[in-house]
């Protein structure tokens, strides 16, 4: 059990108190009593300051320097120090905010430069990382305040409120609020190993909401399977139907073979004279084929003249345009440097006149002195003679980097001007070249373009077209032969004998069977159809039931999640608030469904924490410090403010300091 002490603080210059020691009792309450404004809660403020660089209020190094006129006092020591007996050992702690100035360089007056915050432990000045180390190893801040001030636990946010209340019972087992429980026992065999019962919650919600959908659309198949459904038929005597046409298309086909096998053997004897006569057509073509050829072939040799000469014109024509091409690319170029070489010789122009007038600054600074001075720029007094040689030195030196930087600048310019001169001449010289490379380019051209017009004048004249000279085919006696001999056999031919028998009657009675057989078999097909849909609305039906039953088994599983939900609320509430007297917590808040919300309400008598008077919540905050004080095991001064309000107090085991407002004029601190 750790108890920490309060023997006395002592501030100076902290928030408006200018000097006071205060000293506190160890075994019995200390009242710090007075009209408002005269400083009780400053004590407060004073002590967390001490502990941890903060106020009530949590804002650091808030206003802490005494005020005067409206602007916080410079110059004086800021500090609050503190004996304090930590399990019965005594020490003695300092935290002073301090001010640092300094004096610039040739000024008389020192100038505020900032805040600094110092810390001493025992008398000896320490680091304020070392000194909040040691701090936080006797108590940690967030456990001190709410140790300190009966109305910080419930102003915190309520989800801390509800971890620190849990911290105080420890995990609740759920296997000790299932046991003795069938149904809670049965729950806890069906949730995996690692897996949280609201996770188990929400794997359930999920599987059951897929069900449902699935479940919701088993009807609308069903539907759908019956509109899909063909009627019912006599689907035996379709069969027997079917194999009459079968049998009677099997005759007809074999009275078409008949007559087929009769027509095909004339229409043989006469195929074979027509292959006859194909065959003497074939040898014709071939003959006047070979003669068109040998005449073209001939045609062609004779042309091979006016075709290389046809080329060269080409090749030519290629050329000149590539030239014209080039000629417009030399153009530009020209163009390109009789712009750029009037910029160039600007740019010379423009870097020597700078240079000139630079070369008059250099003179200037060159001639500069210094002027005398013996006085100082800051407070104008005059300067001792060995300050003033120092200056004066100072002068000299400085000079001379500015002249030799000048001078620098100065060749700089030099070697630009003497760049941007190449540069105009380089531009001349290729301008020139460019003019006499286009001249000759320009020449070039004239003469190819003149020796063009020439080949293309003279090209019918010299190289004139050779015509193909067709020999008359027909006029050739080997021709004629053969010709003689197609007509003739031609002449044998009976046209009225064809490949094919006039079976349309046959065909027309077969057709007529095949239709009748179609329909009956697409009649007959319907059977497998309604049987394939009929297993489809059985299985529908059966999946349905199915599906039923597992979302009852998992509603059924959910009913027993909500009843253990409640047993485990019930559990929690229950050890939470046997911790307490004064004061109790609803932990839960209820859905319209009935599911439970976590929360954290503090109750005082049944009435939520804000709305309680203030002795109510006085109390029921000491009844909070006494279960935390039991659970931390630390015991820490708890600061009362408004204790006037207040009849009686519950019993606490840690020092209390009480704030009571009374018509004293000065502080009483009894």
């Amino acid at each position: 059990m750790k108890v920490i002490l309060i023997k006395s603080l002592t501030l100076v210059n902290f928030m408006g108190e200018k000097f006071r020691k205060t000293e506190f009792h160890d075994d019995a309450p200390t009242t710090i009593a007075g009209m408002n404004g005269l400083g009780k809660s400053r004590h407060f403020d004073a002590f967390m300051w001490l502990m941890f660089g903060k106020d009530v209020a949590d804002r650091k190094d808030y206003e802490i320097k005494s005020i005067v006129d409206g602007k916080p006092l410079q110059k004086c020591e800021c500090s609050v120090e503190g004996e304090l007996v930590v399990d019965g050992e005594l020490i003695t702690i300092k935290r002073s905010f301090t001010e640092q100035w300094v004096k610039p360089r040739g000024c008389t007056e020192q100038v505020f430069k900032g805040n600094q915050t110092e810390c001493m432990w025992n008398g000896v000045p320490v680091k304020v990382g070392e000194y909040q180390r040691r701090i936080n190893d006797i108590i940690d801040e967030s456990v001190f305040k709410m140790l300190t001030n009966p109305l910080y636990f419930a102003s915190m946010p309520w989800k801390d409120q509800r971890e620190r209340l849990f911290q105080l019972v420890g995990e609740i087992n759920a296997a000790d609020i299932a046991k003795g429980n069938p149904a809670f026992e049965k729950l806890m065999e069906r949730i995996n190993a690692g897996k949280s019962l609201d996770e188990y919650k929400k794997e359930l919600a999920f599987r059951k909401k897929r069900l449902k959908d699935e479940l919701d659309s088993i009807q609308p198949k069903i539907e759908q399977t019956n509109a899909l459904m063909p009627e019912q038929s006599d689907f035996s005597a379709i069969e027997m139907e079917i194999a009459t046409i079968d049998a009677k298309i099997a005759d007809i086909d074999q009275e078409i073979a008949d007559v087929t096998a009769q027509v095909r053997a004339a229409y043989q004897a006469e195929q074979k004279k027509i292959d006859q006569a194909n065959e003497i057509r074939r040898k014709m073509k071939d003959m006047a084929f070979q003669a068109e050829t040998a005449a073209r072939d001939a045609a062609y040799k004779a042309n091979a003249a006016r075709r290389d000469r046809e080329r060269e014109i080409a090749d030519m024509e290629r050329s000149i345009n590539e030239q014209r091409q080039a000629i417009k690319r030399q153009e530009a170029n020209v163009a390109r440097l009789e712009s750029s070489i009037p910029t160039a010789k600007t740019a010379v122009e423009t870097t020597t006149a700078a240079r000139d007038a630079f070369r008059q600054e250099v003179i200037a600074e060159k001639s500069r002195r210094y002027d005398g001075s013996t006085k100082c720029p800051c407070c104008g007094q005059e300067l001792p003679a060995d300050q003033l040689a120092k200056i004066q030195s100072d002068f000299n030196e400085t000079l001379a980097r500015n002249v030799a930087a000048m001078v620098a600048r100065g060749q700089a310019m030099n070697a630009e001007i003497e760049q941007l001169s190449a540069k105009v001449d380089s531009l001349v010289a290729e301008l020139d070249d460019a003019k006499k490379a286009l001249a000759t380019a320009s020449e070039t051209l004239a003469e190819n373009e003149t020796t063009l017009k020439s080949m293309k004048d003279t090209l019918d004249e010299q190289f004139p077209i050779r015509i193909a000279d067709v020999v008359n085919i027909e006029t050739l006696p080997e021709y004629q032969a053969l010709a003689d001999q197609e007509r003739a056999i031609m002449a044998t031919i009976n046209n009225d004998v064809t490949a094919t028998a006039d079976t349309t009657e046959y065909t027309a009675r077969k057709t007529e069977l095949n239709a009748h057989r179609a329909s009956l078999v697409a009649t007959l097909a319907n059977r497998e159809t309604i049987a394939r849909h009929t297993k489809a609305i059985a299985d529908l039906e059966n999946r349905g039931k199915d599906l039923a039953q597992q979302i009852a088994d998992i509603e059924k599983d959910e009913f027993v999640i909500q009843e253990f939900a409640a047993a485990n609320i019930n559990e929690c509430e229950k050890r939470i608030n046997g911790l307490f007297h004064n004061v109790t917590f609803r932990l839960f808040d209820y859905t319209i469904d009935g599911n439970p919300i976590e929360t954290c309400v503090p109750l005082v008598n049944g009435i939520p924490f804000g709305r309680a008077n203030t002795a109510g919540r006085i109390n029921a905050g000491l009844d909070i410090i006494n279960a935390l004080c039991r659970h931390y095991q630390t015991f820490a001064p708890i600061f009362l403010d408004n204790a006037e309000s207040v009849n009686q107090f519950i019993e606490t085991d840690g020092q209390v300091i009480m704030m009571r407002v009374t018509t004293d004029p000065e502080l009483i601190i009894k």
